[in-house]
């Protein structure tokens, strides 16, 4: 018997009519052929089927729901479902069923919580890539329904630098140099050996260190600071013996320098083993 199977209206819309009442039956297929045979009419065959949009019930009955689904084919291969749109609107990337609003799938799987809004998943390294021009910023912002940009993840191509914020202030900012510039984190420490001929145990931020006199040294900052309204913070032994000693205390603070003494409480200098130099500020 003939059916009704596409309807066009007077006004240009496009029905395709199924009798499918199943779950997930198929209602209909847009596809796209590269037709590699000659010849034209009704008697020809279309080969080669790249692509194709399907409709699928959701449910049963006439108030039942409906997904889209997307299908490819890869050069030489066979065609496949690739993208999902479901009745919920949730749209999935290589997955059939997504649980999120986006859901991009690789392989395996992962367990959502009832917030999650975005969900990239890969059995392998998973990442997410974001480009912009090299004077330009790339940002992860956060919004509320008050305002915007209340957090923000901003990479500053122009600068290589990273910065984060929240409240909409801008807290700590990673430099090209890997300083960590903010009011609590040191922008430069030191660990120096202060007897004999002194030397730096480890550092971060310092260019080099000057034994300038007996108990006193000077230590080179490799970035400099903003000014010299600078806070040092200073720490040192003698290794196991406890002999009445001062210091160590910071003085003579530049931008790009600050020196270290240590001394007996007469106000002698003397080397100590074990000297320790913190800076933190602009």
């Amino acid at each position: 018997a003939i059916s009704e199977k596409m309807r066009i209206t007077s006004g240009g819309d496009v029905s395709i009519v199924s009798t499918v009442t199943s779950d997930n039956g198929d209602l209909g297929e847009i596809n796209f052929h590269n037709n590699t045979n000659a010849g034209s009419g009704s008697g020809t065959s279309f080969v080669n089927q790249v692509a194709a949009i399907q409709g699928q019930m959701e449910g049963t009955g006439n108030n039942s729901g409906g997904s889209l689904h997307f299908y490819t084919k890869p050069d030489g291969d066979a065609k496949t479902e690739k993208m999902t749109i479901s009745g919920a609107g949730k749209v999935g990337i290589a997955t059939t069923a997504p649980a999120v609003p986006l859901q991009i799938k690789s392989a395996g799987g992962v367990s959502h919580n009832g917030y999650t809004q975005l969900s990239v998943e890969n059995t392998d390294h998973c990442v997410l890539a974001m480009r912009s021009p090299n004077d330009k910023l790339c940002q992860i912002i956060f919004d509320d329904v008050d305002a915007v940009s209340r957090g923000q993840i901003s990479y500053n191509h122009n600068e290589d630098s990273l910065a984060f914020a929240t409240a909409a202030t801008n807290w700590l900012t990673i430099t090209s140099a890997g300083l960590a510039v903010s009011q609590f984190t040191a922008r430069a420490w030191v660990s120096v050996n202060g007897t004999g001929t002194i030397a730096i145990r480890d550092s971060f931020n310092v260019a080099s260190i000057t034994d300038t006199a007996t108990g006193s040294i000077t230590v080179d900052i490799d970035v400099d600071m903003a000014n010299a309204n600078y806070a040092t913070l200073t720490a040192g032994n003698q290794g196991s013996s406890r002999d009445a000693r001062q210091g160590p205390g910071a003085i003579s603070l530049s931008a790009s320098q600050f020196a270290m003494y240590c001394g007996f409480d007469n106000g002698t200098g003397t080397d100590w083993l074990y000297v320790y130099g913190a800076v933190f500020g602009d």
